[in-house]
């Protein structure tokens, strides 16, 4: 088993992960690791049919990085700093452009609405939802190119 250490990323020129708490190293390892083996696997033939990876949803929702910058969402104890959320969506982006959008606008944009402007009732009501990406729908078709 390698280290924390030999993990690191090599292309992390200011070595900002040394500025992660451990725990934090932990969680963006562990997103490394499932951009890894988890999408990368897929993406290429996604990218060449036009589609998006839906059956990627429920392995998000398994793996624990949903709702991190959230306290009181996940599994995690405190909300993620924003450091070890800009540096997981630097791991997402490095492998696939379009997942790491998705996530983006489900784990940020959509959940930080809800978070950050609801009540305690809609938070209780939708985030639980949001989480575990029960309210996630399909790209519509319709949107697609003419031919496609």
């Amino acid at each position: 088993m390698t280290s924390l250490t030999e993990q690191q990323n090599v292309a992390d020129f200011y070595d900002f992960e040394a500025a992660l708490t451990e725990e934090e190293l932990k969680v963006l390892l562990r997103t490394r690791a499932f951009m890894r083996d988890e999408v990368q696997p897929l993406v290429a033939e996604h990218w060449s049919d036009g589609t998006f990876p839906m059956e990627l949803i429920s392995r998000f929702r398994e793996s624990g990085l949903v709702g991190l910058p959230y306290e009181g969402h996940g599994d995690h104890g405190p909300a993620a700093s924003h450091l070890l959320t800009g540096m997981m969506a630097m791991e997402m982006s490095r492998v696939d452009a379009s997942v790491a959008t998705f996530f983006g606008v489900h784990n940020g944009l959509a959940m930080y609405a809800i978070h950050a402007c609801g009540d305690q009732a809609q938070r209780d009501r939708w985030s639980t939802r949001w989480r575990a990406s029960s309210r996630t729908r399909r790209p519509s078709t319709r949107s697609r190119a003419p031919g496609r």
